[in-house]
C-alpha cells in the first residue's frame, strides 16, 4: 500500500562511478498514528556515502479529519 510522501529532502554527497553497485537501507525513525518518518542513506560498494534522504510519509487507511477526531477530538467552533 503506497504511503504518500508529506515531505522528502535530498542531499546528494557525491557521484557514483558507472557500473559500480550501490545500496541503501530505509531506517524508519518513528511511526505515529497518521505519519511515518524515515531516512536513508545511499553508499557504493566501497561504503563511501552517495546520498542521504529524509522524509515524512502519511499512514495509509484513515483521513486526515479521522486522524484528528481520534487525536483531539472535536473541539468548540469546529465542525466536522
Amino acid at each position: 500500500m503506497p504511503h504518500p510522501t508529506i515531505s522528502l529532502n535530498t542531499e546528494f554527497i557525491a557521484g557514483g562511478k558507472l557500473g559500480t553497485w550501490i545500496e541503501g537501507k530505509g531506517v524508519i525513525l518513528r511511526r505515529g498514528k497518521a505519519v511515518v518518518f524515515g531516512h536513508t542513506t545511499i553508499i557504493d560498494q566501497y561504503g563511501n556515502p552517495l546520498m542521504h534522504a529524509s522524509g515524512v510519509f502519511r499512514v495509509p487507511g484513515k483521513t486526515a479529519r479521522e486522524t484528528f477526531k481520534a487525536n483531539i477530538g472535536p473541539g468548540p467552533g469546529i465542525k466536522f
